[in-house]
């Protein structure tokens, strides 16, 4: 191990560890983000509800992704034994969800604003994935009529 003699050194050093400190930081970040299992959720013509029932732990999720046209209804209702277990409604191509389970509840009567593919993201509140809790899951989609 070499010896620090100069200012210079220092700095050198100081950089090195800062480096260090934050490629550590990148890869505790890439490690901790969620795992998303996809489910395509089509309804048959003669079908009106679809029922899905799953298991999650910790940071997975799973995104449940339904085509609807513009003015459709869709019911959706979570049944779940943790009551950290929710989901968020994303239209599509949205980035930040049109409704959050977390601060709005176990269901939600979606009326498609805009025909597309729609998401239902099933996970746990952050504090119960830390704690790496499960939440055993059924997810019950409803079509009704406009």
């Amino acid at each position: 191990m070499s010896k620090i003699t100069t200012m210079s050194d220092l700095r050198n050093c100081t950089r090195r560890f800062a480096c260090l400190a934050a490629l550590v930081l990148v890869a505790g970040v890439v490690a901790a983000q969620d795992a998303v299992r996809e489910v395509q959720a089509h309804f048959a013509t003669d079908e009106s509800r679809k029922t899905f029932t799953d298991f999650i732990d910790g940071f997975n999720a799973v995104e449940y992704r339904v085509t609807l046209r513009e003015g459709q209804r869709l019911a959706i209702a979570l049944a779940t034994d943790n009551i950290s277990n929710c989901f968020d409604v994303y239209a599509p191509g949205a980035q930040k969800p049109q409704f959050h389970g977390g601060d709005s509840g176990s269901r939600h009567d979606l009326v498609a604003v805009t025909g597309g593919e729609y998401r239902i993201r099933v996970y746990l509140l952050r504090l119960a994935a830390r704690d790496n809790q499960a939440a055993q899951y059924t997810l019950t989609l409803t079509q009704r009529l406009p």
